[in-house]
């Protein structure tokens, strides 16, 4: 807290000449992120913050003048998302013919009560005077999952609603405040495999209601200045969702698997130079009994070389701790955890991994994770020793392959040794809630996953991925006990007195898994979003040879006006 607060004054005396900008962050859910992605990897625009993936609304609005710049490079349904995000997220592109405020906007009522079906970017209500504004949107969804193999007769029902706060104070700080409550109805199974995030949302697994619930809520504080050419400062503290490392399929470091995070952070571009640093708190699996509830920190330091045109190359290190507060050793930015981990005992969990990305080729990328867990040089010369806790991650993206526009093609690999993610204190293996907040396949397991991802218009999008797992599962009898530990087990870390020197990959209790998911995304008229989803599911389990399999459909509806 100390170094944050030292941070933001300097900042604030460096900042000269500045120009206005919004300070406020875009959503990480906005579609706007993969359209940017699209037109990088088409050399529309160079790289984007991959490896530190939210970004400002002025940092958005840079890389669409850039690609308009590029117009003439852009397809027909290119050319209408960048008029559609323009519209949305750059306030200047905002004229009384293409957005209504519904609250004081301009015009009578009624007319304005009218425009909530039409398709001008909406605000409830929206305040600017000079370098400061306040917006607010009303958020709803409705949504309804049914499944159909192997019993059609099990649904769940999601009816929520809420708002959005958001805006920059003086062209600096930017700030957002989101709320959102719903009632939830049905089978809690079916619930969860539609919507993942449920397992980690307290009042949703709390049970206290007569019929089930859930509440979010996130918001922030952001400073953002530019002290000089090419150089970005910036420092929030807050709660929203953090990213962290490059992947099309989900990250080895940190991904939007687990929940989101209260932190503080701090940012630096500076040229071919991007750096943050963040520390972030999360909690321990649910239980009913708050006495066994206890906080975690995760603490990481992330810089990254982008080379105009040819690549991206970084290194990072993370720390995960618990049983004491904020600790001031892991707060600052500027040093090399692991030796700190050890000048404060060798408590905690650390990590540190490269991360590669190409730039060079047009309509074609690359890039690869190397991520090592603890023990960072390791025994390499016998990979199976059970310290070598080890993973890595390769993929491929190509957008408009063979002159077909508004296709991208992704693929992903992901391969991780037994007792990644794990600790000799469970309390500190790499989770929040109880879900692992890397890949989520955890130790001893790999992936291969891929994507189709097509436009039929900026208001239609397909989206296909196909995945398979291998997974080595604990060996335990039929009661229950520990038969054999394998390093499948995030929350069962390596015991050098117990458990085998050697823990071969996929050892254990195998269950090999297919997913395969279809949605088409519809937003009919602006602010109005139809996802219609249809899932297939089969696992096999080698060791007790059993084989299961089930699918489920949901419709939802998303509401942001």
């Amino acid at each position: 807290m100390i170094k944050s607060i030292l941070i933001f004054f300097v900042s604030m005396f460096c900042a000269v000449n500045i120009c206005f900008s919004q300070a406020d962050n875009i959503p990480l859910d906005n579609g706007v992120y993969q359209f940017l992605k699209n037109m990088s990897v088409k050399h529309v625009i160079g790289s984007i913050n991959d490896q530190d993936p939210v970004l400002s609304r002025m940092q958005v609005e840079e890389y669409l003048d850039e690609i308009e710049d590029n117009y003439d490079e852009l397809s027909y349904v290119e050319r209408r998302l960048l008029k559609k995000y323009q519209v949305e997220l750059i306030f200047y592109e905002q004229t009384e013919k293409n957005t209504t405020v519904l609250i004081d906007g301009d015009g009578k009522f009624s007319e304005r009560a009218g425009d909530i079906f039409s398709d001008k970017q909406k605000y409830l209500y929206r305040y600017e005077r000079g370098k400061s504004n306040l917006s607010f949107d009303l958020l709803g969804r409705a949504e309804y999952i049914n499944t159909i193999k192997p019993n059609t007769k099990l649904n769940g029902k999601i009816l929520e609603v809420g708002f959005r706060g958001y805006g920059t104070f003086f062209g600096h700080l930017g700030y957002s405040l989101m709320v959102r409550a719903a009632g939830v109805w049905g089978d809690r199974g079916v619930l969860t495999n539609a919507e993942s995030w449920l397992r980690y949302n307290y009042k949703y697994n709390e049970l206290t209601d007569e019929f089930g619930s859930y509440t979010i809520v996130n918001g922030y504080t952001r400073y953002q200045t530019e002290p000089g050419k090419n150089m970005l400062l910036a420092i929030e503290i807050g709660k929203e969702r953090i990213k962290t490392g490059y992947s099309y399929d989900q990250s080895l470091v940190i991904s939007d698997n687990g929940p989101e995070m209260d932190f503080i952070k701090f940012n630096y571009n500076w040229g071919i130079m991007r750096f943050n640093s963040y520390t972030a708190s999360t909690v321990g699996p649910f239980v009913q009994d708050r006495s066994k509830n206890y906080t975690k920190f995760i603490a990481a330091n992330q810089i990254v070389f982008s080379i105009p045109k040819v690549f991206d190359i970084g290194i990072g290190e993370q720390e995960v701790y618990s049983g004491r507060g904020l600790d001031i050793g892991y707060l600052t930015p500027f040093g090399f955890y692991k030796y700190l981990e050890q000048d404060l005992q060798d408590r905690d969990n650390g990590t540190f991994y490269l991360t590669f990305q190409t730039n060079f080729i047009k309509n074609l990328q690359f890039n690869g994770t190397a991520y090592l867990d603890e023990n960072f040089i390791g025994k390499l010369n016998d990979f199976s020793l059970a310290t070598n806790k080890v993973a890595f991650q390769v993929g491929a993206m190509t957008y408009a392959p063979f002159g077909l526009d508004n296709l991208s093609l992704q693929f992903a690999y992901t391969y991780i040794r037994p007792y990644v993610y794990s600790h000799i204190n469970p309390q500190n293996s790499i989770t929040g809630f109880g879900t692992i907040l890397g890949n989520e396949i955890g130790p001893n397991g790999d992936r291969i996953f891929t994507r189709l991802s097509y436009y039929f218009s900026e208001k239609i999008k397909f989206d296909l991925t196909y995945a398979h797992s291998r997974k080595g599962n604990n060996i335990y009898d039929a009661q229950g006990n520990l038969i054999k530990n394998v390093g499948g087990d995030v929350f069962l870390g390596y015991n050098i007195d117990t458990d085998n020197k050697y823990a071969p990959f996929l050892d254990g209790e195998q269950v090999n898994t297919d997913n395969i998911a279809a949605t088409l995304r519809i937003e009919p008229i602006r602010g109005f979003v139809f996802d219609i989803n249809y899932t297939y599911n089969y696992s096999n389990n080698l060791y007790k040879k059993i084989k299961s399999d089930n699918s489920f459909a949901f419709m939802r509806l998303l509401l942001d006006y």
